[in-house]
């Protein structure tokens, strides 16, 4: 496989291709390279179907300790799209499993994971969050949060315009 010049070493990096290194330091890509990829997995992103989303919740099930099924089973719904917007504009909404006092359980499929947001009109999602969390990792945050009458968790907020 052909190598692409070391743009760094010629000193030719612009801002368009400079070396991004991986996570795993055995692979970089240029920041042009990133951001084709990055616009490609958008423009064939497809909104979840309620049935991936069963097959989610299902796994997630098979994943909790015992309190958290029995607070799953508790505060769970039949699975509703709820709008936020705009970031849920395009597929409908996000999908919305789970009601514990005046927040909502729901699930970004934009970013592949779970968040828990306020809400104050139902069927809109108060605030939107980018958390990559599994089911139960939610779940156990809400029994935190009863436990001890402080929220938990950290949040991962809406994406933020990169700077030129």
């Amino acid at each position: 496989m052909k190598q692409p010049p070391d743009h760094a070493a010629s000193g030719a990096t612009t801002k368009a291709n400079k070396r991004v290194q991986g996570s795993g330091g055995n692979h970089s890509v240029t920041l042009s390279e990133f951001t084709a990829a990055r616009r490609s997995r958008i423009m064939t992103w497809k909104p979840l179907t309620e049935e991936e989303l069963h097959q989610i919740l299902n796994s997630a099930w098979q994943r909790m300790s015992l309190p958290q099924r029995r607070l799953w089973e508790a505060i769970r719904i039949e699975p509703q799209k709820w709008a936020s917007h705009p970031y849920g504009d395009l597929g409908g909404g996000f999908w919305v499993v789970a009601l514990p006092g005046e927040t909502v359980v729901w699930f970004n499929d934009i970013e592949d994971g779970f968040n828990r947001s306020n809400y104050t009109t139902h069927g809109s999602i108060g605030a939107y969050w980018c958390n990559q969390d599994q089911l139960e990792w939610t779940i156990q945050s809400i029994l935190d949060s009863i436990e001890t009458g402080a929220t938990t968790g950290l949040q991962a907020g809406p994406p933020q315009p990169l700077s030129p």
